[in-house]
């Protein structure tokens, strides 16, 4: 039965889970707080579907740029470890090379080997990649491994933290007093539906179990939404149709219920805000909402500019050999670290 109360949208029907759809409220002539309701998981249906398209597009595009960046990384590094041989070998034969030069060589040194190994001192490495220098662009992105390395630890904890906002009201250590009334009826119900000691064979034993660790993390997490929809498959085990659902929300629990989805709702948003976020800082992504497109070009600026740094330091490693040159080159770097 269709909600009649509200003009169906063709389109929207289309795009919405079935496993939120099947939670509605179907009966004819709807009241205020049951039109909110549904409402409200359509918004909660948009904001998982964002959510999880997120992390898709996280996922993907870390394995893209990791297949395309890090050969290209690995270039430089070499570039970097044999500009850093040749002056080592100037230091140790130092004729027509001043005192300064000679000072001047072991300052680039130093300065190329916090490239290198950028964990001994990131904001070096960090000053040292995004400087103007004269065969670096301000947006060249050269691994800055020590950046990405640091970038990708802080993406981890801002992924973790996202995970928590997503169950804002989750403290999995409250006592169940502190757990709202329809929560814990729900939570009640579905424990003993569940629970594995009445099972009829190993294989709905172990099917139970699963279950019932779903409904455990939900609890402590006090994530109605996911306890509703696994309320839903004890009540249709055997692949449910979206007709045989049924809402199991009394009517007088009904406000509670919208609270406790208005609460997900906002921590769902502010995870995707967080993913986004972070994929921003790690990346060094424009602001704005993050596509597919955005992220392939940016990849595809982050590649030019890398492989355009590539040929400055191939040029770099050719004619370092030429006296001229070096020291002209030298006073370049000496101007990066003034």
């Amino acid at each position: 039965m269709s909600d009649t109360s509200k003009p169906s949208n063709p389109v929207h029907e289309q795009a919405v889970n079935p496993a939120f759809r099947a939670l509605r409220i179907t009966a004819p002539n709807l009241d205020a707080e049951q039109r909110m309701y549904n409402a409200l998981l359509d918004e909660l249906d948009a904001a998982t579907q964002a959510l999880e398209s997120l992390k898709l597009l996280q996922e993907a595009h870390s394995l893209e740029r990791d297949k395309k960046l890090r050969p290209l990384e690995q270039q430089a590094r070499q570039l970097y470890s044999q500009i850093m041989e040749q002056l080592e070998q100037r230091l140790l034969n130092p004729v027509g090379l001043s005192k300064k030069h000679l000072a001047a060589i072991e300052s680039v040194a130093q300065a190329f080997s916090k490239v290198l190994h950028p964990t001994d001192t990131q904001r070096a490495a960090t000053q040292f990649t995004q400087s103007e220098h004269p065969h670096i662009s301000e947006q060249t992105t050269f691994d800055k491994t020590a950046e990405r390395e640091a970038a990708k630890q802080a993406h981890q904890a801002k992924r973790q933290q996202a995970k928590q906002a997503v169950n804002t009201n989750s403290t999995s250590g409250e006592d169940e007093q502190n757990t709202p009334n329809l929560l814990r009826n729900m939570y009640r119900k579905l424990a003993s539906a569940l629970h594995p000691d009445r099972a009829r064979d190993e294989a709905e034993r172990v099917h139970k179990t699963a279950l019932m660790g779903q409904v455990n993390a939900a609890h402590d997490a006090k994530d109605l939404l996911t306890l509703m929809r696994l309320q839903l498959l004890t009540q249709t085990p055997e692949s449910p149709t979206e007709s045989t659902y049924t809402t199991s929300i009394p009517k007088d629990k009904l406000k509670q219920a919208i609270q406790q989805l208005q609460a997900q709702l906002q921590a769902l948003r502010e995870a995707s805000q967080q993913m986004q976020t972070s994929m921003q800082e790690e990346w060094d992504l424009p602001y704005g909402n993050i596509s597919a497109k955005s992220l392939q070009m940016a990849l595809r600026k982050e590649a030019q500019e890398l492989t355009s740094h590539i040929a400055y330091l191939q040029s770099d490693a050719l004619w370092l050999s030429d006296d001229a040159f070096l020291k002209n080159w030298l006073a370049q770097q000496a101007s990066l670290f003034d």
